[in-house]
């Protein structure tokens, strides 16, 4: 899509009065929205849900329906007793931890996660190479169903709305276009390898100052970080060291064996990040972290103790923190103030990093954490020994 295209998107979301309702609060709404129809369609609803059941019942009218019931953001009931709940994901992307958390205490029941974008980590495959729309995660099936899935569905109940109430059939109409602009909007959240590393910044990337003014460019900042990530995670999997790679997503597990590699992205102070965790030893992981424009060779621990004591030491080996190789002897290396060698988060979290400039593209990016992944495996041993000596 062009960016004259984001504009026409837009001003159609300006234009929407139910897009604006929306700004105080886009995952309350959308939840909020979807709890209306169902309360006022209970068949029609049951209908649009009935293929995500275990065993599909011969009423697909839906009672009991719950906002917030076990912190799950919609739930209701069908006459066979059968539950289902939905996880619901706007502008905030979907993490695997959360899902764990929603399904342990019930694994019979039907679970949906319903986002705008696809999660990463929904990646199984059928024997065709198509992507599945369910994943099982710790033995619970969740099933997939994208907004753009949702709106189709919205319109197929339509005409039965629209028998019964003509203004609800308006209302679902103009949700319906409202929706299909957030879609269009996240066309531009898509990450090209050719692509330049500029999407950090409104002053540099026209997307992401159109996409503030309407408030989305948390989203955009979310999804441009978690391809990036996914991109590296990809390339990794093909190079051999699949069966290091915890599934995409999946937090730090200090109890691990190690060697382990874990990615992440997400945000935080309104800049968006990737995160590359590579487990040393029980209480040392190794990181390659970018936020903003940053990036940064990170050294973490689980006992405040143990990064402190060998980061020094890692440095002045040439086991880590050497950032000559990718960007050349003369790139300014923060901290940069005399007698701070080391930036730090609280007490187990020490880097040092450098700036990645706007018209670094991409593949060059995921190239520059490929070779100090390699560096880290090249050096495995050595880096290993420090970290067990330290008590």
């Amino acid at each position: 899509m062009k960016e004259q295209d984001l504009s026409i998107t837009i001003n159609k979301l300006k234009e929407s009065p139910l897009f604006n309702l929306s700004l105080s609060s886009s995952e309350l709404f959308h939840s909020n929205f979807l709890y209306w129809v169902a309360n006022n369609y209970k068949k029609e609803f049951g209908e649009m849900f009935a293929p995500y059941l275990k065993e599909v019942p011969s009423d697909l009218t839906i009672h009991n329906v719950y906002r917030e019931k076990k912190n799950i953001d919609l739930s209701f009931s069908y006459q066979n007793g059968q539950e289902v709940f939905i996880e619901n994901k706007v502008k905030s992307v979907p993490y695997i931890q959360q899902l764990v958390r929603y399904s342990n205490n019930n694994p019979n029941h039907n679970y949906i996660l319903l986002s705008l974008s696809r999660p990463l980590f929904f990646d199984d495959l059928d024997i065709h190479g198509r992507e599945l729309d369910y994943k099982e995660i710790e033995g619970v099936k969740w099933h997939y169903i994208s907004y753009e899935v949702l709106k189709v569905k919205l319109q197929s109940i339509l005409v039965e709305i629209n028998e019964h109430d003509e203004y609800h059939s308006k209302i679902i109409t103009d949700y319906c276009n409202f929706i299909q602009s957030l879609i269009e909007v996240k066309e531009f959240c898509k990450l090209k390898n050719y692509e330049k590393f500029d999407f950090y910044s409104k002053e540099n990337n026209e997307v992401y100052k159109e996409l503030e003014n309407i408030r989305l460019h948390d989203f955009y900042l979310k999804k441009k970080y978690e391809f990036l990530a996914f991109e590296v995670y990809k390339r990794l999997k093909n190079k051999g060291v699949r069966h290091r790679l915890i599934s995409f997503g999946t937090p730090l597990d200090w109890e691990s064996d190690s060697p382990i590699i874990y990615f992440s992205s997400g945000m935080t102070n309104t800049q968006g990040l990737m995160d590359l965790k590579y487990l040393i030893s029980e209480r040392v992981a190794l990181g390659i972290q970018i936020q903003g424009d940053q990036y940064r060779m990170v050294v973490e621990d689980r006992n405040e103790v143990t990064a402190n004591s060998i980061k020094e030491i890692l440095h002045e080996k040439g086991l880590w923190f050497n950032f000559s190789k990718n960007f050349g002897s003369s790139i300014k290396v923060y901290p940069i103030i005399r007698n701070k060698g080391f930036n730090k988060f609280g007490k187990a979290f020490f880097y040092k990093s450098v700036k990645l400039h706007r018209s670094t593209t991409i593949d060059e990016v995921v190239n520059f954490i490929l070779s100090d992944f390699e560096n880290i495996e090249l050096n495995y041993d050595d880096i290993r020994e420090i970290t067990t000596a330290v008590h």
